[in-house]
């Protein structure tokens, strides 16, 4: 009866939800909604859009290997009320041909499983159709048994008697407060219903329709003040069809006011909590209420009650920055990793703020006038959408450091010559033009970051100068005469990736408008050819200047910088046949788009190189493999992969942190799906269609989210809680799941489409789990929850209830119960961790970020384990014997306050990456030479002593960082590890010359200073990577 009930009401709230239009048109400017009226309503029914094959219908069965005849030509579909007349041009050498047929239209379709009919007529009546409903037809060629070309798609729409009421209602909107309004309009005759829809400029080319039917007056509320909003209304017959009203009148669309400001500081806190969704902050204990403001969460006082600090920095804040000018006597700003919007207000009034911090968000505008903010001594901006210049700093004299990176900033960079504290300025993935800056008259400045700019001249002369880190990359810059960068500082590292910087008097001049293009960069016409070459050219369906000695620009599909750089590489659908070569030459790239070439194959290449690009599409081709890693690409906004054969785990996004899209539908991708919370920006999810295993992931810390479909993979366990979630679309169709009790779907947020097909969820209490849990495993889990505070975890659903272990957040099982995953990763774990000895099936552990202390328990019992990573806690003692861990490969025990040896690790012999840096570890390095596989030793930041000597070091490091140590003695020679990329011995005590490091082809960052070494700087021309 329950489950009959529950289908009852989700199906009454599907059939009532709204739905993004898939069909509304491209938006006229970007300011202005829709310039035609929205399509009519979409079936109650309509699936999650996905994108269509460009070879025919999207559910079809799998293409052939090669296709060897055509699709037909000249296909017609012609509705009347009662059927639909399919025509096509026959195809010769044909024996028959697949109508399919699907409901819908555009992006929108849904087609059959299979083919509808099959015929060997070059024609078809489907007299199977609706009144008001929409159909798509697609024909196949089917010859020798095998199933050939598609012809192209057509969509009729079949009439009805009645389309819809005569006439479409007249709106008026009316403010309701200072951020709702109340939608009203007249009633029309012979409408059974009305249907409304808005539209602002932050939804796209897409009105958003509220659901089911409403009536009027209509209030709309959580809306952002200097905005507009644009609405219309539907009248609408019993089918549902009707005339939209015309959303271009002015009684149709409405601006709020900004409010005016705030008079006292509790007021412009009051403001900020409205104007950035207070009710939907993760943290807001106090706020509103009569209590003390330093009682208010992230709320500062001093002892008179002015407001000196106020920090909400992750903390779910939304919508725009209103005026706080009232907050005079603030010393700290701080809304860091939100997702806010609009400009930056007005800074004025804040002479004596000396920390802003508003990077992480999605701010636009210019940066505002910084010259009263004479005590500012930190301005972080780094990471919106800011655009223009960057203001004059002349009497910001206090400022220490300078992010602005990763913003849409332009002009040149000020000058900085009277900022006399300044000790880092980062400014790095901007437009910014020009020449770097003169640096000598800034002692104190020891870090300065430009990469990925336009600046041009010469690398300055660093004479004389306290840097310790230069990044330059990305900029077409030039070695100035005379100057030789090895005798400038040796502390300073290099970030210029090849070093092949051209000597300024053989720079050519910037072309201008009257001159020929710049040459093609060196590599880049080599990589291109390279591509033609690898995916059949000869055969691509436009190859225009392919392979000729014109600019790359003219070449098909391709797009250049006005330094001739390739930014743009876009050639979908044009027949690439073969497998991807090597791309990284391409290093300016920031879009890659290969889809629908349905005979490209082989395995993705390394993308290690693309720190640039925002939009990766690699969908509808026949790629095979894992997925690579995605760390390097920090700038990625889309990323899809769908429609391939890609296999192994969905890999680690931590570091994607633009990620807008997410689209790997369709491959054969296994594993549990990846922590999502670090993508602020993320807005769709689609993983549908693998083979992934474990829970639905917790959607509530990821506000933007909109879009997820994780249908037909092997996911378990309760369906999350969609409370306070901006969800408006959730398939979960082909998964085992089940309803977690207490639980009202209804109750959670109305806009949500439920796609659970059947929606017969069985309780989850009532789920049996696969094998009862073994005994003391679900004991020690409760011990560890009540040990550190599990009642104050940020996620604890199912904890200590009767439901599986297996369900409880964070704690994953075998098919018999096992425990195997224990990731518990910043969730506010407080206090000593107990005894885990009962958990002998663990495999992996991850407590990082929390709030632990005291030691760390035995492990010896836990000889399952894998992976390990405690790092980022308050954890004390020694590190416990490791020798009882045969199959551990990666141990991070970072940033603790362990003390005492590093542990023999004789018997890890799979050891691949030892992380034990910031500590207070002491002693010498251990004897590491028999870990053959390990290749990241990062010891780092701890109190250990003793030479370095190189017999005793992993023969295969890609990694050595043991700087801020006491080490002592020469710098060994380590010519045996050629494999080194990275190697970081600052801040010891070492003494003694450089040796040759010419063998070090691979190395690409080197840190030695801070030490006590004599003697020449030895040739570092080899080193190429550096």
């Amino acid at each position: 009866m329950k489950q009959i009930s529950l289908l009852l009401l989700c199906v009454l709230l599907i059939t009532a939800v709204a739905f993004l239009d898939p069909d509304a048109p491209a938006l006229r400017a970007q300011t202005l909604p829709p310039d035609t009226l929205p399509p009519d309503t979409l079936p109650p029914n309509t699936p999650v859009v996905q994108e269509p094959s460009p070879h025919g219908p999207p559910h079809g069965p799998p293409l052939s290997e090669d296709v060897r005849l055509p699709g037909p030509v000249d296909f017609t579909a012609t509705a009347s009320e009662s059927r639909v007349d399919l025509k096509w041009n026959p195809v010769d050498g044909a024996d028959g041909y697949e109508v399919w047929k699907g409901d819908g239209r555009g992006r929108s379709v849904r087609w059959g499983s299979e083919a509808y009919v099959i015929t060997t007529d070059a024609f078809h009546s489907d007299s199977d159709v609706a009144a008001y409903a929409t159909y798509s037809y697609a024909v196949r060629t089917i010859a020798a048994g095998r199933a050939e070309g598609w012809s192209e798609v057509e969509s009729v729409k079949i009439p009805g008697e009645v389309e819809a009421p005569a006439a479409a209602p007249s709106v008026s909107v009316a403010a309701a407060g200072a951020t709702a309004v109340e939608v009203s309009w007249s009633s029309v005759a012979g409408a059974s219903g009305y249907y409304l829809q808005f539209w602002y400029d932050g939804l796209g080319d897409r009105w958003s329709r509220f659901p089911g039917e409403q009536q009027s007056p209509y209030r709309h509320s959580g809306l952002t003040p200097g905005v507009e909003y644009f609405y219309i209304v539907s009248a609408v017959n019993a089918a549902g069809k009707g005339p939209w009203s015309d959303w271009e009148t002015d009684d149709s669309r409405i601006t709020l006011p900004a409010p005016p400001p705030a008079t006292t500081e509790r007021d412009a806190l009051i403001a900020l909590y409205e104007a950035a969704g207070g009710d939907n902050w993760e943290q807001k204990d106090n706020w509103l209420s009569d209590r003390p403001l330093s009682d208010w969460h992230g709320v500062t006082t001093d002892a008179g009650g002015r407001v000196t600090h106020l920090k909400l920095g992750g903390n779910r804040l939304t919508g725009t920055i209103p005026d706080l000018s009232a907050l005079t006597y603030l010393e700290e700003l701080a809304l860091t990793s939100n997702l806010l919007t609009g400009p930056v207000p007005d800074l004025s009034a804040f002479s004596r703020l000396t920390t802003l911090l508003l990077s992480h968000n999605r701010l636009t505008g210019p940066i505002p006038d910084l010259g009263s903010l004479s005590s500012l001594e930190y301005l972080y901006l780094n990471s919106n959408q800011l655009t223009g210049p960057i203001p004059d700093l002349g009497a910001v004299t206090s400022l220490r450091t300078l992010n602005l990176m990763r913003n849409r900033l332009s002009g040149t960079i000020p000058d900085l010559g009277h900022l006399a504290n300044l000790r880092g300025v980062s400014l790095g993935y901007n437009r910014l033009t020009g020449s770097i800056p003169d640096l000598r008259a800034l002692p104190n400045l020891r870090v300065l970051n430009l990469e990925h700019n336009q600046l041009t001249g010469p690398v300055p002369d660093l004479t004389g100068s306290n840097l310790g880190g230069l990044n330059l990359t990305g900029n077409p810059l030039c070695a100035p005469e005379g100057v030789d960068f090895s005798r400038g500082n040796p502390h300073v590292v290099y970030h210029f990736r090849t070093l092949t910087l051209a000597p300024c008097s053989g720079v050519a001049p910037t072309p201008t408008a009257s001159t020929q293009p710049a040459p093609d960069p060196a590599g880049e016409r080599a990589a291109l050819v390279a591509l033609y070459r690898a995916t059949g050219g000869d055969g691509w369906k436009q190859k225009d200047n392919w392979l000729s000695d014109r600019p790359l620009s003219d070449w098909h599909g391709v797009t250049t910088d006005a330094g001739g750089h390739v930014t743009r590489l876009k050639l979908g659908g044009n027949q690439l046949n073969g497998t991807l070569p090597d791309l990284s030459a391409l290093t300016y790239l920031e879009e890659l788009s290969l889809t629908g070439n349905h005979l490209l194959t082989g395995t993705i290449p390394d993308l290690g190189a693309f720190s640039r690009l925002t939009w990766l599409a690699l969908s509808y081709n026949r790629l095979s493999g894992p997925i690579p890693d995605l760390g390097s690409l920090t700038s990625l906004e889309y990323l899809s992969l769908n429609s391939n054969q890609l296999t192994g785990p969905i890999p680690d996004l931590g570091a994607v942190t633009n990620l807008r899209n997410l689209d790997l539908v369709r491959n054969r991708l296994s594993g549990t799906i990846p922590d999502l919370n670090h993508l602020p920006n993320l807005g769709g999810v689609y993983l549908g269609y693998n083979r992934l295993t474990g829970p639905v992931p917790d959607l509530r810390a990821l506000p933007n989210l909109t879009g997820m479909a994780l249908e037909h993979n092997q996911l378990s366990g309760p369906v999350p809680d969609l409370t306070r979630s901006n969800l408006r679309e959730l398939n979960l169709t082909g998964n085992p799941l089940c309803a977690p009790a207490g639980v009202n779907f209804s109750r959670g947020n109305p806009h949500v489409v439920y796609h659970f097909r059947t929606l017969t969820l069985p309780p989850c209490s009532g789920v049996a789990p696969t094998a009862p849990d073994p005994a003391g495993e679900r004991a020690a889990l409760a011990a560890l929850y009540r040990a550190t505070g599990g009642d104050g975890w940020k996620h604890n659903d199912n904890w200590l209830s009767g439901a599986p272990i297996g369900t409880w957040h964070g704690v994953f099982t075998d098919k018999n119960g096992h425990v195997t995953e224990l990731r518990l990763e910043q969730n506010r774990l407080r206090g000593a961790l107990p005894a885990l000895n009962a958990l002998t099936h663990l495999i992996r552990l991850y407590l990082y970020e929390n709030e632990l202390t005291g030691p760390i328990p035995e492990l010896k019992a836990l000889t399952s384990l894998e992976s390990v990573s405690l790092s980022g806690n308050r954890l004390s003692g020694p590190i416990p014997a490791l020798n009882s861990l045969p199959n551990l490969s990666y141990l991070n025990l970072s940033y603790n306050q362990l003390t005492g040896p590093v542990p023999d690790l004789g018997a890890v012999p799979y050891l691949r990456q030892l992380i034990l840096r910031s500590n207070r570890l002491t002693g010498p390095i251990p004897d590491l030479s028999a870990h053959f596989d390990l290749w990241n030793l990062d010891l780092a930041d701890n109190q250990l002593t003793g030479p370095i000597q190189a017999r005793r070091l992993p023969p295969d490091l890609w990694d050595l960082v043991l700087d801020t140590n006491q080490l002592t003695g020469p710098l060994p020679d380590l010519s045996a590890h050629a494999n080194l990329e990275y190697l970081r011995l600052n801040d010891n005590r070492l003494t003694g010359p450089i040796p040759d490091l010419g063998a070090f082809t691979n190395l690409t960052s080197l840190f030695l200073g801070g030490n006590q070494l004599t003697g020449p700087i030895p040739d570092l021309s080899a080193l190429t990577k550096l």
